[in-house]
């Protein structure tokens, strides 16, 4: 049997009083829907600080990895010798080192081979204090001593290292075989250090020391190009190459070798291994790896960390989309009667479904607004675990927005549709 219109209208003007009325009189449902709004902002506000966080560390993380390191990284094995604990000492250790070399070369597919002390981008540092008593004019101490000029990074290496490594030489000359323990004392050095300690001067030729007591007895004899010496993220420090020969022994009782080849270095492993042996099968082959993944094992709390606040950010985003759903739901539930009234008074399922939209756009604003001052805050706070990205990024605070409002633009969309399509009819006779 139908229902007249009018008494449909009439019920719904009552009805829509009654809601009215019915909303003041239960402060109940008003209280748990006031706490739900709440716990839905402050959702908002977290996984968008997380998402800040996520989208700096990111960032950060791909700024390191494109990071120029100053020579060529590719195709380059490393591994580690520790000769002196086997017994090799003295002249013996020294001459160890040339022919384990030559040996290496002669294993094909094989381009070129050095060592050093230390491998590059492996955060290992060996610093010397410089001392320029002739280019200063220094006077010295009662003692004889002058002041310190600043200190340098050295790199003891065989003197091939800058052609095998891919680090260009700019100016002078290289190492040679000829730079012994029976020759002056000489070195290579970068451009931040000829830039440091000879600005506006040309730095070949011109000579230095260790001692505050002795004369420049160490001349520069090249100038190669900036390289990053023990991490991506730190600047270019002023970097010397001195050669094995010219070194004590003692400072090379362990050694990186560092192996340029034509196609894939891991594939080179077995041979490399077995060329050692046939040099002394008692020597251990220590620290085997690519150049690539030296470097990327430097990056790995950058990747950590960037991998863990993703994780943390998409799971907090994830809840808000979820909580935001629930509130929408149950406000939607509670108000059906309202809805049900508004269309049988002339209301579109448009205008309804604006009016769900409009409240949870509030919600949504409130927690990206507090989100995004928090997150400012937290920005200063990593900044100097960020790289190459300011702790206020426009781009990735833009970004991360967009992302959370479509998030929650999908988690409204069942609730607001389901109140468009509100039955008048069937909203009454649930009540």
């Amino acid at each position: 049997m139908g229902v007249p219109i009018s008494d449909l209208l009439g019920r719904s003007r009552q009805g829509e009083r009654f809601f009215v009325g019915s909303v003041s009189s239960r402060p109940g449902k008003a209280h748990r829907s006031l706490l739900g709004r709440g716990l839905v902002v402050v959702q908002v506000a977290l996984s968008l600080i997380l998402l800040v966080g996520a989208g700096l560390f990111v960032r950060t993380l791909v700024n390191l990895q494109r990071v120029d390191p100053g020579f060529n990284t590719q195709n380059l094995l490393l591994f580690e010798i520790q000769p002196s604990l086997i017994g090799y000492k003295d002249e013996k250790l020294r001459q160890l080192y040339p022919q384990l070399s030559e040996r290496l070369e002669s294993v094909p597919g094989v381009q070129a081979v050095t060592f050093s002390r230390m491998a590059l981008l492996s955060q290992n540092i060996h610093s010397s204090s410089i001392y320029l008593r002739e280019a200063l004019n220094a006077t010295p101490d009662a003692e004889g001593s002058i002041p310190e000029s600043g200190e340098a990074y050295r790199h003891v290496v065989r003197e091939n290292f800058l052609d095998a490594i891919g680090i260009p030489l700019l100016a002078g000359r290289t190492l040679s075989a000829q730079d012994n323990s029976n020759s002056p004392k000489v070195t290579v050095v970068n451009q931040t250090f000829a830039n440091k300690f000879f600005p506006n001067q040309n730095a070949i030729g011109r000579r230095f020391t260790y001692d505050p007591k002795k004369p420049d007895d160490i001349e520069i004899v090249g100038i190669c190009r900036d390289a990053k010496y023990s991490s991506q993220r730190e600047d270019v420090p002023p970097t010397m190459y001195t050669s094995f020969r010219q070194e004590r022994i003692g400072a090379l009782s362990a050694a990186i070798f560092e192996v340029r080849t034509a196609g894939d270095p891991s594939a080179m492993v077995a041979s490399v291994r077995d060329a050692v042996r046939q040099v002394d099968p008692n020597l251990p082959v220590l620290n085997v790896k690519t150049q690539v993944e030296q470097a990327n094992e430097i990056l790995r709390m950058e990747r950590l960390f960037a991998k863990l606040v993703t994780l943390f950010a998409l799971l907090a985003q994830q809840l808000a989309a979820i909580g935001l759903f629930g509130v929408l739901a149950y406000t939607v539930e509670q108000r059906s009667r309202e809805f049900g009234v508004r269309i049988a008074l002339g209301a579109s399922p448009i205008n309804v479904l604006g009016l769900v939209m409009n409240s949870a756009g509030r919600v949504i604003g409130a927690g990206v607004a507090l989100g995004l001052v928090l997150a400012a805050a937290l920005g200063q706070t990593v900044n100097a675990f960020l790289f190459g990205v300011r702790p206020i990024d426009p781009l990735t605070f833009g970004a991360v927005t967009v992302v959370l409002i479509v998030t929650a633009l999908v988690a409204m969309a069942a609730p607001a549709m389901r109140a468009a399509r509100v039955d008048p009819v069937v909203a009454f006779r649930s009540e």
